[in-house]
């Protein structure tokens, strides 16, 4: 305890020497000041004599190599968990990637008890780390803070120059909340702003498969190579950008571009959905067969009407329609003759069709040879009506399962 009372002692002259007016910067200094003077004084009897330390000396022993503060990540908002473990992780990392002595505050809190150190190592600004670096004669003072916003985390992470309190690097990543991903950044940040570059230049992306809300089993690939069949799995990628794309038997393609940054880890979720069947390349198929017989249905019906009445292509030249002839009207031909207007007929109703009468049977052959029935044009006739409604449903039916695999 004496020992500790020493090391008080040598902390306050620190502090008071030299005399000069104390800015308001320095409050956090006086606080402990006051409390290492409380210490002294419960520890130490007024007849006691205790030696005068010298001015000159540290909080710390002498240091032999460029020495670099790292302080306790700053909770905002965070919570204590990802806190500490944020914390943990940029301790770790900053004293593999220092190359000198690296002292935390935790080693300071050894010196004093945990109440006096409170203000004193729990802090993110500027001001507040130069006035603690000086205490311990850091040559770099490394601190930052880690906040939730939604549900990722933010962790900032800077150095500071503890003579002059001046920012040196600053480097800001956003991470889910996955220990393996904030620890992990963590990590790649304390490195990135100790030697400019991430301790691991690979970056983890999780991958989480689901399909009708739970997780499924499915082949995830990243640019074209075949990563494996899993429900989640860890990729470790290079920064740039990658073509991360997900198969399933029975399920559409899943597929995104994530774009990788150093030490900044990414976590998605590819969402299967049943692969749907696209009817509209058959409804356009089924549409135009439909417009194809309708136009040829129509042009024969046309022929069969001229024919009957006299009007055929080329039976009005002369502006008026002739009275005898092949182009004459079916029902004007003189004189009559059977072999003729049998010819007539076949040709009308080849062309338009016929319906039974006089008893005659639906395809009945009459006198003339002609069936009765609808004739070509009037098949066709009937395939582009059915062909119209085909299309119809079929685009009515692909926008329903489109609704509903939506």
């Amino acid at each position: 305890m004496q020992h500790l009372a020493v090391l008080g002692l040598s902390l306050l002259v620190h502090l008071q020497a030299p005399a000069v007016p104390v800015p308001a910067t320095e409050k956090v200094t006086e606080k402990v000041t006051e409390k290492v003077i409380g210490m002294v004084t419960e520890t130490v009897p007024a007849v006691s004599a205790v030696p005068a330390p010298e001015a000159t000396k540290s909080l710390l022993p002498p240091k032999s190599k460029p020495r670099l503060l790292v302080m306790d990540i700053v909770d905002k908002g965070a919570g204590r968990e990802i806190t500490n473990a944020v914390s943990q992780s940029i301790q770790g990392q900053a004293i593999a990637s220092h190359g000198g002595e690296t002292i935390t505050t935790t080693q300071i809190q050894l010196l004093l008890d945990a109440q006096a150190t409170q203000q004193l190592v729990g802090c993110d600004a500027e001001a507040c780390m130069t006035q603690i670096g000086k205490l311990v004669e850091a040559d770099i003072i490394l601190g930052g803070n880690v906040a939730k916003v939604g549900d990722d985390v933010v962790i900032t992470v800077l150095t500071v120059d503890p003579n002059d309190g001046r920012r040196l690097k600053q480097e800001q990543r956003k991470t889910p909340v996955s220990r393996d991903l904030y620890y992990y950044a963590s990590k790649q940040l304390a490195s990135l702003v100790l030697t400019g570059k991430a301790a691991d230049p690979r970056v983890p992306v999780i991958v989480n498969v689901v399909g009708h809300g739970s997780p499924v089993e499915a082949t995830i690939m990243v640019d074209g190579k075949d990563m494996g069949i899993a429900t989640t799995k860890q990729l470790e990628l290079d920064p740039g950008s990658h073509e991360v794309v997900v198969k399933r038997s029975g399920f559409a393609d899943w597929r995104t571009l994530v774009d990788i940054q150093e030490g900044a880890p990414q976590q998605v979720t590819a969402t299967l959905v049943e692969e749907r069947l696209y009817l509209w390349p058959v409804a356009v198929v089924t549409g135009i067969a439909a417009i194809a017989t309708g136009a040829a249905s129509l042009a024969m019906l046309d022929i069969a009407r001229n024919e009957y009445d006299g009007q055929a292509l080329l039976a009005d030249v002369w502006g008026k329609k002739p009275t005898s002839g092949p182009d004459a009207p079916y029902t004007t031909v003189s004189p009559t003759d059977t072999e003729a207007l049998c010819a007539r007929e076949q040709s009308i109703w080849f062309n338009s069709g016929r319906n039974p009468s006089g008893g005659e049977a639906v395809f009945a052959v009459n006198t003339c040879g002609v069936v009765a029935g609808p004739g070509v044009g009037g098949w066709l006739g009937i395939t582009s009506i059915a062909l119209t409604s085909a299309t119809v449903g079929l685009i009515l039916g692909d926008v329903v399962i489109g609704a509903t695999a939506e």
